[in-house]
């Protein structure tokens, strides 16, 4: 068997093959056989005390290479990075939320609505006239915290002999459209599981500005009305926030109906219809841009680059293969009434 080929070119073989994009692969990258046992190979002879050699054959040595960190902490890398880019085009709530980086499990205090101060700004100045102040002294803030969810896959020494690349790609691949789904049910349940918000009034009434009632959904007229009221929200008294309707939320049976609604009435263009799993199917919600007015703010850690981490773990001694650990931290919390309002089949 020939293992010319160098270990950078065995490695943008097994990206390529898990589906991941790489601006400048190695020359020799599609050329390598069996590149799972090749690797395997390369992180045995690499590791301390490791040597292509003895009365072992290539399948022991394939075996001790598998429990090398090198080894699994590679194929925890490129299961990350072909699971990252399916999150990415999964995650579609994404486009309607702001993200909240946080430190810790705690429950913590999540920036809501505007600064105190700001609705005191009332009547026009005249010239030479004193300006009154007033002191923001605090922030609306809203509670949140984040859970975990982990799981963790091991890899048989037969499935790594076998060079079975499209496994590994497709527990990547269930990986990252999970981590979205998994993320989307926590923004589902802050808009339907919340009943009250910090200051102790529901989350959604008509009389806090941010709900409305209807006959039937998707009609003009309740359009008309959920994207009129998101117009007519007040940042201060008698001010409007002037909001434009830029997304529009519903359930997945009310999907297709929604976006041909949109089309009919020539707004398409202007909001995006987004399904959410967890919405019941009598009502929708109607969005600002998120950059304007965040409403829905998703937790995650500091220092993640994804809200998953797929990582390498060491298989115990008796396990013929390797292990790696998926985990997902996240949660959502509602932070505002200010820049969304649900419509409700009365």
């Amino acid at each position: 068997m020939d293992y010319a080929p160098p270990k950078e070119a065995v490695i943008d073989a097994l990206a390529l093959a898990f589906g991941c994009k790489i601006a400048n692969p190695h020359s020799m990258a599609k050329s390598v056989e069996r590149p799972l046992e090749k690797l395997a190979l390369d992180s045995y002879a690499s590791s301390p005390g490791g040597f292509i050699g003895g009365n072992g054959g290539i399948k022991s040595l394939v075996s001790n290479g598998l429990k090398t960190a090198e080894f699994s902490g590679e194929i925890a890398r490129l299961m990350r990075s072909a699971a990252n880019s399916v999150f990415t085009s999964a995650a579609t709530h994404r486009a309607y939320c702001s993200i909240a980086k946080v430190e810790n499990f705690k429950p913590v205090e999540i920036d809501a609505d505007i600064d105190a101060g700001l609705d005191s700004l009332s009547g026009r100045v005249i010239d030479g006239a004193e300006i009154e102040m007033v002191w923001a002294t605090g922030k609306q803030t809203e509670a949140g915290k984040i859970s975990t969810w982990a799981r963790i896959f091991s890899f048989s020494r037969q499935l790594i002999i076998n060079n079975d690349v499209s496994y590994l790609a497709r527990i990547a691949k269930r990986i990252g459209s999970s981590s979205a789904g998994i993320e989307a049910k926590q923004v589902a349940n802050a808009l339907e599981a919340t009943q009250t918000l910090a200051d102790g009034k529901p989350a959604f009434g008509s009389s806090e500005g941010n709900e409305v009632t209807c006959q039937s959904l998707f009609i003009e007229s309740s359009l008309a009305l959920a994207i009129g009221t998101l117009r007519s929200q007040e940042v201060a008294p008698g001010i409007a926030a002037n909001a434009a309707a830029k997304f529009l939320l519903v359930s997945p049976m009310n999907e297709v109906g929604a976006k041909h609604a949109m089309k009919e009435l020539g707004l398409s263009e202007e909001i995006t219809v987004s399904a959410l799993a967890g919405i019941p199917d009598d009502r929708f919600y109607v969005l600002a841009d998120p950059e304007q007015f965040p409403t829905i703010s998703i937790l995650n850690f500091e220092t993640d680059q994804a809200p998953f981490l797929i990582e390498q773990k060491k298989a115990p001694i008796e396990y013929d293969g390797t292990q790696v650990k998926a985990r997902l931290d996240t949660g959502a919390v509602l932070t505002s009434r200010l820049g969304i309002v649900r419509c409700k089949i009365q």
